[in-house]
């Protein structure tokens, strides 16, 4: 249930709605292939590109949204899982 119109959230709820990303951190996203958010995931990596923010993004292929969770087993997540998780990681390592 929700307490508030969608288009009513708060800019810091959905960063893809603000217009200015400019000075935002680099970006870690991680987009599936068959993901009803998919289209959504790129649109907001194209938008942090076009405000000169590093964007990593990772498309995932044939996943669907949360498919690590319900295939935690798979080839396919141990190696997403290890790539996310890897990110940050490498992202302080740099520091």
């Amino acid at each position: 249930m929700l307490f508030f119109h969608p288009a009513a959230a708060p800019p810091y709820a959905v960063p893809a709605r603000a217009t200015d990303l400019s000075g935002l951190p680099p970006t870690y996203l991680q987009v599936a292939d068959v993901d009803p958010l998919g289209d959504e995931g790129l649109a907001y990596a194209r938008k942090l590109i076009d405000h000169q923010v590093a964007v990593e993004l990772h498309f995932v292929p044939g996943a669907f949204h949360l498919f690590e969770d319900w295939a935690p087993t798979t080839n396919l997540a141990r190696a997403t899982v290890a790539h996310w998780t890897r990110a940050p990681r490498d992202a302080l390592a740099e520091k």
